[in-house]
């Protein structure tokens, strides 16, 4: 069983992993792939400490731990749509500049 203050710092990491999944998602909306892949490392490490620890004995924890979880799902959800998003962008970018429609080349 879990003494209070381990309770409490389990909630506090469990929390800022949110945090950091709501940055994540505002970076996904506002196209900023470069600090997205830096926080998603920051967020696969503090997912894997997590995975460590175990959350057994306190039931009001335990029930909000997984509120959490379903709250990083839909983020996550959120987040790949706007990458496979891009991706598509990318690949019709790509389609033009082969057949020698780009826009990107009437810029200059």
């Amino acid at each position: 069983m879990r003494t209070q203050k381990e309770s409490q710092a389990l909630d506090h990491d469990y929390e800022q992993l949110l945090q950091l999944s709501k940055r994540m998602q505002l970076l996904s909306r506002q196209g900023n792939w470069l600090e997205l892949l830096e926080k998603q490392t920051l967020y696969v490490a503090q997912v894997e400490r997590l995975a460590l620890q175990e959350r057994k004995g306190d039931e009001q924890l335990s029930r909000r731990c997984a509120w959490i979880e379903d709250q990083l799902l839909e983020h996550a959800e959120e987040i790949c749509a706007h990458l496979i998003g891009r991706r598509d962008e990318i690949g019709q970018l790509i389609n033009s500049a082969n057949q020698g429609n780009s826009p990107l080349l009437y810029d200059h």
